[in-house]
């Protein structure tokens, strides 16, 4: 299964609705908008399967959020935080939908906060 434009203009619109109301003047929702400004053109209806192109600005801006967490969330209450839970949601509701390679791009945000919660326990070995 593939997404469809329509489609994912109406997730895109969504989540960029979500964070504005949510995440107010944050980097989440510039991207957010940037997302949905790549649809601002298509068709709802428009059935037509997502071309590599869009999927690849997609993805980059996907990325983008979370390098910009990774260096910016850094906080105790990470899997708390609003912004990372909208950014995963996204992120599932694409896969969800036929968005395929597009669910794991957290994995890098994920693994810098564990690493850091492991270093704080005091887990590190002395060499």
């Amino acid at each position: 299964m593939t997404i469809s434009l329509g489609d994912l203009k109406k997730i895109l619109d969504e989540f960029s609705k979500q964070c504005s109301e949510f995440e107010a003047d944050s980097e989440s929702e510039r991207l957010s908008a940037s997302l949905a400004s790549l649809t601002r053109h298509i068709d709802t209806e428009k059935e037509k399967p997502v071309e590599a192109s869009l999927k690849n600005e997609v993805i980059l801006r996907i990325d983008q959020f979370w390098h910009w967490a990774t260096n910016n969330i850094v906080d105790e209450k990470w899997r708390e935080n609003t912004q990372v839970g909208s950014w995963i949601e996204l992120q599932n509701t694409l896969e969800r939908n036929g968005f395929s390679d597009v669910y794991t791009r957290h994995y890098p945000f994920v693994f810098e906060r564990y690493s850091e919660e492991f270093n704080k326990a005091g887990n590190i070995s002395a060499g």
